[in-house]
């Protein structure tokens, strides 16, 4: 009989809100029956390297391929360069049975560093919604990752990049699993942003033309919220909490961010909302006493972030 293969999720505190989208996409593609998921939360990756360590042993016994997916910031860097210098010392043994998968900000902004020199061996670039459960279905089939739209992987020591071509309509990433119980604490709204700040990586990843989740989806993901994670408290992330359907990126579409308020609030339950405030600071330049009339009245934080 065909030994599953086996897929550690790594589920930091510090970069929640990047696994339950990814969750969700392998429910969807029914890929979570047939892989065994291990979703690992930690505080901290030097914490939990024993334990790791010593999970990964037992399951190379069990099981012919292990997936270990790493989603992480800059600052975290120096724990997973430790942590992957463990596995990696195991990985020598058992050839091609353990791939060491890195996602999120700082790999898709290093790809070159994350791959040479944290020891990954193959990076997701980007939005991960489906490149990611194509590249797992394709690791389990044991086929060829070079027709993986949007990743970066070393093959015969050369660094190979495959250019991304997924924009993600964002009514199809799903903030949250049931399943697994658990859920982004902040509900995306848009994602893309069409300035170019220089310290920012924003449009860099997700683009310089701005899309966005509509009413209605996000209505429905907030009753699930409510409802089913008794989270009642409804906060959005946005790259300007303000440039919700704004038609320039500058201006504020009123009649959009009012009826958006008024959608939410009308859910029963909803004990907060907060836009405004961290992960939905605003743009200076997106400020006018209309649009704070609005916040005054619908909003619960009683200070902007701008």
């Amino acid at each position: 009989m065909k030994r599953k293969p086996v897929l550690y999720m790594l589920y930091p505190k510090n970069n929640a809100d990047s696994i339950p989208p990814l969750l969700s996409t392998l429910e969807k593609y029914d890929l979570d029956s047939q892989i065994n998921i291990r979703l690992i939360t930690h505080d901290s990756l030097i914490n939990i390297n024993n334990f790791l360590i010593t999970l990964l042993l037992r399951d190379i016994k069990n099981s012919d391929l292990i997936i270990i997916a790493f989603s992480f910031l800059t600052p975290n860097v120096r724990e997973v360069e430790e942590v992957t210098k463990g596995i990696t010392s195991i990985k020598r043994k058992h050839k091609n049975k353990i791939v060491l998968l890195a996602g999120g900000p700082h790999a898709s902004g290093d790809p070159l560093g994350t791959l040479e020199i944290l020891n990954f061996d193959i990076v997701i670039l980007g939005e991960g919604e489906r490149t990611f459960p194509e590249l797992l279905r394709t690791l389990v089939n044991r086929d060829d990752i070079a027709y993986v739209k949007g990743i970066a992987y070393k093959y015969d020591h050369e660094i190979c990049i495959n250019p991304r071509i997924y924009k993600i309509n964002l009514d199809e990433s799903i903030p949250y699993s049931v399943k697994y119980g658990v859920y982004c604490k902040a509900i995306e709204i848009m994602r893309g942003c069409p300035f170019s700040c220089k310290y920012c990586q924003t449009p860099r990843l997700t683009g310089f033309k701005p899309r966005f989740r509509t009413i209605e989806n996000i209505v429905k993901i907030s009753e699930v919220y409510v409802n089913h994670f008794n989270y009642k408290t409804i906060r959005f992330l946005a790259p300007n909490g303000l440039g919700y359907y704004s038609r320039d990126g500058k201006n504020p579409n009123v009649e959009k961010i009012t009826e958006l308020l008024e959608a939410v609030s009308s859910i029963k339950n909803v004990k907060r909302i907060l836009l405004g405030t961290f992960p939905s600071e605003l743009r200076p330049d997106s400020i006018n006493e209309e649009i704070l009339e609005v916040l005054k009245k619908y909003v619960s934080n009683k200070r902007l972030v701008i």
